[in-house]
């Protein structure tokens, strides 16, 4: 049995859990898997208790209320902490791990003393073609945060797909998911700036297959390009210590820039607009009530 344990979070997904639940299972490495429902409402769980009856090595675990997406997540990571594993795995419902997946981090971990994060590859499957994704260096190696400032990478945006990723306990810690956000690019920041180095590997991990991700869509929607801007500057603040002033500045300049543009095609221009010019507006009125002070 490994030391990684697998956890699938799920929310009414019993047309594709079967699919990740026999990739589990064809691991090399044995491992532990289990499946935490968010009160699904469909036969989720039936189809998740059959397969707890016929493998040891597959669990399910009920939330007592809908946590919500990112509650989920937290939940899963609460029963991490408070087990024996050493790794975890996230696993979303429909998408799938190649047979060596969990082997391969394995041997990273026990390789490289202090890793937080392992991360490798992920095809992405549209139904018409696959490619892998995620690749930043060349041939694998452990990286901290001055060589990801380095190669102009953000903590919030150096792991790619969660089913490429693998946490160690470590690199966990005390930080969990903010529920107010939409994605988990600042639990990356948290964890890259302040836990360890991340390992990449350019081995394939995980394997995302967009059929079975209904939310998919929404990371095109305003609200996350405004908080996929808020998490880089963020990062970009933490790890100010890293850039010359020149280099900030030009890298702050192209944060926003970069908004204005994601903006304009997604035809949210007037909103962005309206946030700008309330946030110039509180400047002024606050610069006015400081030279209020001086007469």
């Amino acid at each position: 049995m490994s030391n990684t344990l697998i956890m699938i979070p799920v929310f009414n997904g019993c047309e594709h859990i079967k699919r990740s639940l026999d990739s589990c299972l064809k691991q090399t490495l044995t491992s532990e898997v289990w499946v935490v429902d968010n009160q699904s409402t469909d036969s989720t769980q039936k189809i998740v208790n059959e397969y707890e009856d016929s493998f040891d090595n597959i669990k399910m675990v009920i939330n007592e209320n809908n946590l919500g997406r990112n509650g989920n997540l937290n939940r899963c990571i609460d029963l991490f902490m408070d087990s024996e594993y050493k790794y975890l795995k996230f696993l979303f419902s429909g998408d799938e791990l190649p047979s060596d997946s969990i082997n391969i981090v394995e041997i990273i971990f026990t390789n490289n003393d202090g890793l937080s994060i392992v991360n490798g590859l992920y095809i992405f499957n549209n139904g018409k073609s696959r490619k892998s994704s995620g690749k930043y260096f060349s041939s694998d190696c452990r990286v901290g945060i001055d060589v990801l400032v380095e190669q102009g990478v953000f903590p919030s945006s150096a792991t790619g797909t969660l089913n490429s990723v693998t946490y160690s306990k470590k690199g966990i810690g005390n930080y969990r998911i903010n529920p107010l956000f939409l994605g988990v690019a600042m639990f990356h920041n948290d964890i890259l700036l302040n836990n360890g180095d991340i390992y990449y590997t350019n081995n394939v991990l995980g394997i995302f297959n967009l059929e079975s991700h209904s939310s998919f869509d929404k990371q095109f929607e305003y609200l996350y390009k405004y908080e996929y801007a808020f998490v880089k500057m963020f990062g970009l603040q933490s790890s100010k210590k890293y850039y010359s002033v020149q280099r900030y500045k030009s890298l702050e300049h192209k944060i926003a820039e970069q908004l204005v543009v994601d903006i304009i095609k997604i035809g949210k221009f007037k909103l962005l607009f309206s946030v700008i010019f309330k946030l110039v507006f509180q400047k002024f009125i606050t610069a006015i009530e400081k030279l209020k002070k001086y007469k």
